[in-house]
């Protein structure tokens, strides 16, 4: 049997820097830190050189954070802006200051992140980042009210999203549309970061890359669950599709239609069975194989 002789190009790491959060009284907070929205690991700098795990970044709830002024983030603070040791007259972050921007606690006035503003800001995450309530703005986790809104579209990378909810009130995103149409490659990343908030990309939707007809490799992300009907229909130069989520439960009716006679769909080892019975009989030729 001949050799196997298609080979996938290496793909290059593209950054998305994730703003740091200061910690407040009963949420964490977060160093600055970059996000690979190709293949989703984490790095302490915008080169890319210094991988890091989420759990390097956070700052404990809690933690005094000073800052010039003499402000603070975490403690309680009731009046005078002052909280575990901040100098009089600083703002505070977490407790119930009585003015200025603060963060937690129940502010009368002033643009407030959390606690049960009367006037201004936003109940609950970080509003300058896209947070939400009781939940984590880095995460895209959350069940109150966000800075983004679920069916909510845009575009990021030559791609349109969709933001959706899970039934645990989590969000995620569709990859609606390849937006350039004439591309050899594309690829479904693992993680993409919206309004300060990162964001798994959970489906391809029906006809995203519609008769995209020079696309020959597509690279398929770790958290895809779900590959809609059509999804690649009419991509007929499409010759290898590499599929490294662990967690795909559906493949929609002509997904495949119309691809390369030829081509091969590189799946998980430990998949390789299941995913065989996921793809059979989408609308790919019978030559079309599913390999390891």
């Amino acid at each position: 049997m001949e050799a196997d002789k298609s080979t996938i190009p290496a793909l290059e790491h593209e950054l998305d820097k994730v703003e740091a959060k200061a910690a407040t009284a009963s949420a964490d907070g977060n160093t600055e830190y970059w996000t690979c929205s190709v293949c989703g690991k984490h790095f302490a700098d915008a080169k890319g050189k210094t991988e890091i795990s989420l759990k390097d970044t956070v700052i404990p709830k809690g933690t005094v954070t000073e800052t010039p002024g003499g402000s603070t983030s975490g403690g309680d603070s009731s009046g005078g802006g002052t909280s575990a040791g901040s100098t009089p007259g600083g703002s505070a972050s977490g407790g119930a200051p009585s003015t200025g921007n603060t963060s937690g606690g129940n502010p009368s006035t002033g643009n407030t992140s959390g606690g049960n503003p009367s006037t201004g800001g936003t109940s609950g995450g970080n509003p300058s980042t896209g947070g939400t309530s009781g939940g984590d703005a880095q995460s895209g986790t959350g069940t109150g009210e966000a800075a983004v809104k679920v069916n909510e579209t845009f575009e990021y990378k030559n791609a349109q999203y969709k933001v959706t909810a899970t039934a645990n009130g989590n969000y995620t995103l569709t990859y609606t549309k390849n937006l350039k149409t004439k591309a050899k490659s594309a690829t479904i990343p693992n993680t993409v970061v919206y309004g300060g908030m990162t964001f798994k990309v959970t489906e391809i939707a029906e006809k995203a890359f519609n008769q995209n007809t020079r696309l020959k490799i597509v690279t398929i992300g770790t958290n895809v669950t779900s590959i809609d009907a059509n999804a690649f229909n009419g991509c007929k130069s499409l010759k290898t599709i590499k599929v490294k989520s662990m967690v795909l439960k559906k493949v929609g009716k002509n997904a495949l239609k119309g691809i390369h006679k030829n081509c091969k769909i590189k799946v998980p080892k430990a998949k390789l069975k299941d995913y065989k019975k996921l793809f059979k009989k989408k609308g790919q030729k019978s030559s079309v194989k599913i390999t390891k």
